[in-house]
C-alpha cells in the first residue's frame, strides 16, 4: 500500500509540474527526467523516492518466491543485498552475498539441483492456486 501511494503522490506532483509549465513555451522533462530533478533538488523528496525503491525492492523479492522464479529469486537478492549495508544489518551483509554466489555457481557445482529450482522446486505450493509458492524452509527448526 505504501509503494501503491507514494509512487500516486508522485504521479499527482508530477502532473501538478505539468500543469503549472502550461503554455507557457517551456518543454517539459519526462516524468524520469523531472523525479532525477526533484531527487537533486529537494532532500524530501529524496527520501521518499529512496523508500519507494526500496519497498518495490522487497515486493519483486517476495514476487520471485511467489511465481517460484528462481532466476527473478536471484536477481531480487542482488538488488536488496545493497540494501543491508546501508540499513546496518550485519549478518544479512555478510551472508547474502555468499548464498548468491552459491545459487549463481549451482549450474555448475551441482547442475541437478539447479534444474530443479529453475523448475520452481525451491519453493513450495501450499495450494494449486497460482501465484501462492511459499519460500521452502525445510530444516530451518
Amino acid at each position: 500500500m505504501t509503494a501503491a501511494a507514494l509512487f500516486t503522490l508522485q504521479q499527482h506532483a508530477y502532473n501538478h509540474y505539468i500543469d503549472q509549465l502550461g503554455d507557457a513555451g517551456t518543454e517539459q522533462l519526462e516524468f524520469a527526467d523531472w523525479c532525477q530533478q526533484k531527487v537533486e533538488t529537494c532532500p524530501q523528496f529524496h527520501y521518499w523516492a529512496t523508500v519507494l525503491q526500496l519497498e518495490l525492492t522487497v515486493l519483486l523479492y517476495v514476487h520471485s518466491l511467489c511465481q517460484a522464479s528462481f532466476a527473478m529469486y536471484v536477481n531480487a537478492l542482488r538488488e536488496i543485498a545493497v540494501w543491508f549495508h546501508a540499513l546496518d544489518h550485519t549478518n544479512y551483509a555478510l551472508w547474502i552475498p555468499v548464498h548468491l554466489r552459491d545459487m549463481v555457481e549451482l549450474p555448475i557445482t551441482h547442475p541437478e539441483i539447479a534444474e530443479e529450482f529453475r523448475a520452481g522446486n525451491f519453493t513450495i505450493q501450499k495450494t494449486n492456486r497460482p501465484f501462492s509458492a511459499v519460500f521452502n524452509v525445510v530444516g530451518t527448526l
